[in-house]
């Protein structure tokens, strides 16, 4: 992908984008603990560098671009998040809005999250510019009107579960930060050996 019509912002976006849809697609299973910390990590991560990005110039014709996640991919993330997280999965809400708690669940948050990432990823893939751009403009109007949102209940809870005792496991601090994100600007996930980042450009 040609890189010299996107922002900075937009780059280390649809990189930390990239290592969101990773870390969904990874097999996690045999280290659950790690796995949620990991998620604490990125996340916020994601949020931020979405934040970041100003498409408010943007001088592209607003159209759809190609979807990628099908339907049986995304049941399956949602299925196989929904499995690792087990019973923690289910949580209620509190709403301004209604009076009675809603039930919430941190797969279909995270899966929610996933469709528009992936997306977003997959175009970038492609390697068309104005294509790309399109997508980065779509993805973070979704963010502002949707998925933001999600990410936030998501996070919320996984916090819940990592601090607050709720995982009992959660004891060693070694366990915490052998797995933490250190990869903050896009140059740093290009240097990073075990996860080549590079593919993307």
């Amino acid at each position: 992908m040609h890189t010299t019509h996107l922002s900075t912002q937009a780059i280390e976006f649809i990189t930390v984008s990239l290592a969101y849809c990773t870390a969904l697609e990874d097999d996690m299973s045999e280290h659950t603990t790690m796995y949620f910390d990991k998620l604490s990590k990125i996340l916020p991560l994601l949020y931020l560098k979405a934040s970041l990005v100003d498409t408010k110039n943007s001088n592209e014709v607003y159209e759809d671009v190609e979807k990628f996640v099908t339907e049986h991919e995304y049941e399956f993330i949602q299925a196989k998040i929904a499995s690792l997280f087990g019973a923690y999965d289910n949580y209620l809400e509190v709403s301004e809005e209604v009076d009675t708690p809603i039930m919430g669940s941190i797969s279909e948050d995270l899966a929610d999250v996933y469709q528009d990432i992936k997306d977003l990823v997959m175009n970038a893939k492609v390697g068309n510019p104005e294509v790309v751009s399109i997508a980065v403009k779509i993805c973070i109007e979704n963010f502002q009107q949707y998925w933001g949102q999600k990410l936030l209940s998501a996070l919320k809870q996984i916090h819940s579960i990592l601090y607050n005792n709720e995982l009992e496991n959660v004891t060693d601090e070694s366990i915490l930060q052998k797995n933490t994100v250190k990869k903050q600007t896009f140059s740093d996930f290009l240097r990073d050996e075990e996860d080549d980042y590079s593919n993307l450009l």
